[in-house]
């Protein structure tokens, strides 16, 4: 876009921006970060403003059909929020997050994540040296390779900075995995600075270390994911003879107000069940896509039905765990699988 600022290029970019800032809001975040340091460079360089500016004022029209969802949200974040408040542990978090098993599940031991701690350190120290070396170019020389990378990392840091900012700020608005929506940069920083490097002999040894340790990490991760996968599966057919067991008792599902997403995931495994979720008479919360309905404690409901909870205890685990003990006071537990980080309990008025 900087070099060419030909139409089709314009064009491309506002069709992938488009895209992707309807895909998330940290995306949307990253895609303002670009627009503005492309500006800032058009401006210095003298260069032609008007394709950029009307790509921004069609990409802002395009986007008014999501604005009042994005007010919806803003209130909503602002009122109640599930992330929690970022300490130094979350920040060390971010800094490795890529390089981590990110999911705490994976059927690892203790040892095996020791080692992935330790391979996690020699990747970015090995990468630190080949993008750091690059970026002191940069400012010596100006090398435009060089520019690039460290363009190209600057728009991975700002949305994730921005978010750390404002979660410390004003309300906590990050998680580790949101910076994947900016990932992209920064594999192509990382990519950039290898092919520089491959072919020095002094750093070809680094570069070759990193990508045999990335290579060890995945491959165990590969089979973590693997042997995960196996386990879902055999916990969802569990479960599906478990519904069909009762499938002609009951075709109704309920759940307190947190276990939501645990009733959205049965939804779509079973759009044709009924799903109902506990929630105050003044709730304006909307489920959608999800066909969940609303049903308050003063209504009447089912003799019998599928209560469904989150396995995991979390900050809402005793809302549950009450909800759960309120309901065996005029129901009984009949049956009851836990499956797919989730537990069903058949229930029967006494």
């Amino acid at each position: 876009m900087y070099n060419k600022g030909v139409k089709g290029n314009y064009l491309k970019m506002g069709i992938m921006s488009l895209c992707a800032i309807y895909t998330h809001y940290y995306a949307a975040m990253t895609i303002g970060w670009i627009f503005i340091i492309l500006f800032i460079f058009l401006i210095k360089e003298k260069k032609k403003i008007l394709p950029f500016i009307t790509t921004v004022i069609i990409l802002a029209f395009l986007y008014l059909p999501w604005i009042s969802h994005l007010i919806f949200q803003l209130q909503k974040v602002n009122n109640d929020f599930w992330i929690e408040n970022i300490d130094s542990e979350d920040l060390l978090f971010h800094l490795y997050y890529f390089y981590s098993v990110k999911k705490d599940w994976l059927p690892f031991s203790g040892q095996v994540n020791n080692i992935f701690m330790y391979l996690s350190i020699m990747i970015i120290a090995c990468q630190a040296i080949i993008v750091g070396k690059e970026l002191l170019l940069f400012f010596r020389k100006k090398d435009r390779k060089n520019k690039l990378i460290f363009i190209l990392l600057t728009v991975f840091i700002l949305p994730v900075l921005s978010g750390l900012i404002i979660s410390v700020i004003i309300k906590p608005v990050i998680v580790p995995r949101y910076m994947l929506c900016s990932f992209g940069p920064l594999l192509l920083c990382l990519s950039m600075a290898y092919v520089k490097n491959i072919s020095i002999r002094k750093y070809a040894g680094l570069v070759i270390l990193s990508l045999a340790l990335l290579l060890i990490s995945s491959a165990i991760r590969f089979y973590g994911n693997i042997k995960f996968l196996d386990k879902e599966h055999k916990e969802y057919k569990a479960m599906e003879l478990f519904i069909e067991k009762h499938k002609n008792s009951t075709g109704i599902f309920l759940s307190e107000y947190y276990a939501a997403s645990a009733l959205s995931r049965l939804s779509v495994f079973h759009p044709e069940k009924k799903y109902y979720i506990l929630t105050t008479k003044e709730s304006t919360e909307n489920f959608e896509p999800f066909s969940l309905q609303k049903i308050h404690r003063d209504q009447k409901f089912d003799t019998e039905f599928i209560l469904v909870q989150k396995k995991q205890i979390e900050k809402e685990g005793n809302v549950a765990i009450k909800f759960k003990t309120a309901l065996k006071s005029h129901f009984i537990i009949t049956d009851s699988i836990s499956a797919l980080n989730m537990e069903l309990y058949k229930m029967s008025i006494r």
